[in-house]
């Protein structure tokens, strides 16, 4: 089972009523299936993201691409400041 925490004010627009999640104060926690990356979890589950992010997998930042194993811990963080926005897709 691979985890993916989200606050759900880096949202664009709400979640669909169909994606399964439960809040952690104003954060929403997704269950992901083993084996994808995390852009294809957004993109599969119609997410759309209100500003550009990165990704922390197990602490560490991440590309969007890396593929997830069970066990992981996936957090969408905001861009504060610098960097490239590479990993950010709308």
């Amino acid at each position: 089972m691979v985890l993916l925490k989200l606050d759900e004010r880096l949202l664009a627009a709400h979640l669909h009523d169909s994606i399964e999640y439960f809040r952690e104060g104003t954060s929403l926690v997704l269950t992901l299936s083993e084996g994808e990356n995390v852009q294809h979890t957004l993109d599969k589950n119609h997410i759309i993201l209100s500003q550009p992010v990165i990704a922390i997998i197990n602490e560490q930042t991440a590309d969007f691409t890396q593929i997830l194993e069970d066990g992981d811990r996936v957090r969408l963080l905001p861009q504060i400041a610098g960097g490239s926005t590479q990993t950010w897709k709308q």
